[in-house]
């Protein structure tokens, strides 16, 4: 959440002792006049173009930029106070960081792609501040800038998106969003301190009111309640549901209820709220003794055969109750006509979750097992990092090293603890996990230490805190068990390419068509973490650059594209996807090819509430060569059964060569 007087983290790019106000004050005019420097060398382009992993791209990755264009690029670094009026009101703009992204899916089965298509959405948060008298100033968050980002050109290209006054809620910052199989993105929610319960549909291919600009914002209807941090999930039966998020006006109570949204056309709807019944022995079946925490982990999944209704898994991240004490544990919503409950799964084997994972990430991976079905597709979710908050003993919330795998998740939930003790990735917090196309899932970012609670716990008027070499600039791999490049079936930990840039709270990252990842946010203003000591704000900072990340498989000397592919696919249809490969001989008709579904991104606070890789069956008897080096492969589109762990919608399609386990693609298709 968004909390005053946030302590700063200083890079070493303006690294200064800060053992006390004193100090830092001294510090400011070397750290302006190397901002402003900074600042000279970014708005010509490129701040940087630096690997600082050890080894070669090949092995660790590459990283390129910052670039820094996202506007108000041009400005003296005195641009973080704009002239602004709203409601009535003259004062000020401070302008902040980026928290939210999303890769926006076609919008069209048919005819050219649509301008957007295959770029990233993104909007920030920033504070009005006004006089209410000579003494007096108040201030709330705005969100008055949104953009669509351009990953294909370098440096990237930017459009803004004018938003009309009235068209948006006073702030979207904190909201919940999700992709509708048509490719438009529902939001809901309420900001901190700002706005009442409010619901629109962003429609990147509707009229935006400025010629030559597309991208309408579509009001919908107030919610039942007012969630600052809900999450949206979309459901196979094409609802969308809001779980979770702290009750506002604030009182720390979380929202027990679960509502409903229909989208017909243009339409948003809240369709119903349940409040569920309580099942399986956590608590009283009374209400409001149960809460999830923000933005609650969601995933989609298969119902148990023969059940009717939707079903989601929830991946533990702070859990709490009134009554009895909170605990650790995972739990499924059940949703049908007749039934509409929540169930914890009790751990009566060993071992349980080893945390809650406050602000930690999480991956869901949907893998065919011929063990159980030709066709049904086998979930399996991974929490990784954050801060344990029920089990810390030390002051200062230290974030977690950890990962758990979540499998048999319809029933009687399993769980075991990944990697290795020996093999663990570094601890962090605010860190953000993005599912690649080789089965593997990319970390990258956070901090060491969970400095809310650091300096609540640590922190005295002469003392900034000793966290400010906390931040992990390293990224790494995670390779789950039985994953492609996973020998032997064992999980594998790889560490890359540094990033240039802390990444904290409110950052964000979003796999790209082309297998490349992007790195936007982390928050850049006066109260909150930021790398850069205060009054240095720039655009070089996170809170409006970008970093992108090509992996290993990027730099493998393996190429190709993918030749045809259909737009859309019917559940349980089969269709043909031609590949071309460059620099290799490795044959497409092994049994050892995978091809692979990723859904769009829709990603905030280091989560993406619907993202999944979906692992699609090669019919090899029917797949051929055309000619060589290019393939005909038969796919079969996912099975009915598996609305669940593959709902309808926009997904973007790779196939992984067998041997060098390098992603070629994407296209985009619609499965429906």
């Amino acid at each position: 959440m968004d909390l005053p007087s946030e302590p700063r983290v200083v890079p070493k790019e303006v690294a200064v002792s800060h053992h006390s106000l004193q100090q830092s004050r001294a510090a400011l005019s070397l750290s302006r006049s190397l901002a402003r420097s900074l600042f000279i060398v970014v708005t010509a382009g490129v701040l940087c173009n630096v690997n600082f992993g050890q080894g070669t791209p090949a092995t660790h990755g590459q990283w390129n930029g910052p670039y820094a264009n996202i506007p108000p690029l041009g400005h003296t670094p005195g641009h973080l106070e704009t002239p602004f009026s709203d409601g009535g009101q003259t004062g000020v703009l401070h302008h902040e960081e980026i928290g939210h992204a999303c890769l926006i899916p076609p919008q069209s089965t048919s005819g050219p792609p649509h301008p957007y298509e295959g770029k990233v959405l993104v909007w920030n948060r920033q504070v009005f501040q006004y006089a209410t008298s000579p003494t007096t100033v108040q201030s709330y968050p705005v969100t008055r800038k949104v953009w669509v980002i351009d990953p294909a050109t370098t440096p990237p290209g930017v459009t803004e998106i004018p938003v009309p006054d009235g068209a948006v809620p006073t702030s979207i910052f904190c909201y919940g969003h999700t992709w509708t199989p048509d490719g438009k993105l529902v939001l809901a929610g309420a900001d901190l301190t700002a706005t009442t319960n409010s619901s629109f549909l962003f429609d990147p291919s509707g009229p935006s009111g400025t010629t030559g600009i597309d991208g309408q914002f579509i009001n919908g209807p107030s919610s039942h309640r007012a969630r600052f941090y809900p999450t949206l999930t979309l459901l196979p039966t094409g609802r969308v549901a809001m779980f979770g998020g702290r009750e506002i006006p604030s009182t720390n109570n979380k929202w027990p209820e679960v509502e409903f949204f229909t989208v017909t056309g243009s339409t948003l709807a809240v369709s119903s709220i349940v409040t569920p019944t309580l099942a399986d022995h956590l608590w009283q079946p009374i209400a409001q003794t149960y809460e999830f925490d923000y933005y609650p982990r969601m995933y989609s999944m298969n119902a148990p055969a023969g059940s009717s209704g939707d079903m989601l898994f929830i991946a533990n991240d702070v859990i709490g109750a009134l009554s009895p004490a909170p605990k650790l544990a995972s739990y499924t919503y059940r949703d049908s006509d007749a039934l509409a409950r929540i169930h914890d799964n009790l751990w009566s084997t060993d071992p349980a979750p080893s945390a809650d994972r406050r602000y930690g990430s999480a991956a869901m991976i949907c893998q065919l097992s011929s063990a159980v079905s030709d066709t049904l597709l086998i979930e399996r979710v991974f929490t990784l990092c954050g801060s344990d908050q029920l089990r810390v003993a030390t002051s200062g919330y230290p974030a977690l090293n950890t990962v758990d795998e979540f499998t048999n998740l319809q029933d009687g939930t399993s769980v075991q603890h990944l990697p290795t003790p020996s093999l663990s990735p570094k601890a962090r917090i605010w860190q953000n996990a993005t599912i690649l196309p080789d089965e593997s899932i990319f970390l990258s970012g956070g901090s060491a230490i969970d400095s809310e609670y650091a300096k609540l716990i640590n922190c005295t008027p002469n003392n900034l805190c000793g966290w400010f070499a906390t931040p992990q600039k390293e990224a790494e791999i995670f390779y789950p068990p039985n994953s492609p490049v996973a020998s032997g079936g064992s999980p594998q930990l790889r560490g890359v390419a540094s990033a240039s840039l802390n990444r904290l709270y409110h950052s964000t990252t979003i796999l790209l068509p082309d297998g490349r990842v992007l790195s936007i946010g982390g928050s850049d203003s006066p109260e909150s973490e930021s790398p850069v000591a205060s009054g240095t704000e720039s655009d070089p900072w996170p809170g409006n650059s970008v970093e992108i990340f090509s992996p290993p498989y990027k730099f493998q000397g393996v190429g190709g594209r993918i030749l045809a592919c259909p737009t859309t696919a019917a559940y349980g249809s089969t269709f043909t996807v031609d590949v071309g490969l460059t620099g290799t001989t490795e044959d497409l008709l092994s049994e050892a090819t995978r091809v692979v579904l990723l859904r769009c991104g829709a990603v905030t606070h280091h989560h993406d509430y619907d993202g999944r890789l979906v692992e699609l069956r090669i019919n090899s008897s029917q797949s051929t060569l055309l000619s060589p080096n290019n393939w005909r492969l038969s796919v079969l589109a996912p099975s009915a059964l598996n609305l669940g762990a593959a709902p309808k919608g926009w997904y973007m399609l790779f196939v992984l060569t067998p041997t060098s386990r390098v992603p070629i693609g994407s296209k985009f298709i619609k499965i429906q």
